[in-house]
C-alpha cells in the first residue's frame, strides 16, 4: 500500500495541533506519528483508520489512489488560515463598535 505521509503534516496544521498532541490523542508513541508523517515508517490500515477518525476525514486523505492530494489540503489548510484571520479582524471590530456605542451611550446620558 503506498502512503501519502505528508497529509499528516497538513492535517496536524489545519486542526492548529502538533503532532505530540496527535500522539496523545491517539494514544501513541510521538515518535511513531513523527516518523509515519516522515516517510520512516509504513503507514499501517489500523493507524491511517485511527488517523481518519480522529479528523473525522475520509481514510483517502492518507492513502494513496484515491481521492485526496496535497495540494486539496494545502488549499483548505490557507483558507482556514484565512477565515481565521478574517474571524479575528471582525472580533476586533466588533469591541472597537461596543466601545463607541457604550461611550456615546454614556455622552448621551451625559447630555
Amino acid at each position: 500500500m503506498t502512503t501519502k505521509f505528508y497529509n499528516i503534516k497538513a492535517m496536524c496544521k489545519t486542526k492548529g495541533i502538533t503532532q505530540k498532541e496527535l500522539a496523545k490523542a491517539l494514544n501513541v508513541m510521538e515518535s511513531h506519528v513523527s516518523e509515519v508523517a516522515s516517510g520512516k515508517l509504513t503507514l499501517s490500515l489500523k493507524f491511517a483508520q485511527k488517523l481518519a477518525a480522529y479528523f473525522r476525514c475520509p481514510l483517502d486523505v492518507f492513502i494513496d489512489g484515491l481521492s485526496a492530494n496535497t495540494h486539496d489540503v494545502e488549499r483548505l489548510s490557507f483558507e482556514l488560515e484565512q477565515e481565521r484571520a478574517k474571524s479575528a479582524r471582525l472580533e476586533e471590530r466588533v469591541k472597537e463598535l461596543e466601545e463607541t456605542l457604550l461611550n456615546i451611550k454614556m455622552y448621551v446620558k451625559m447630555a
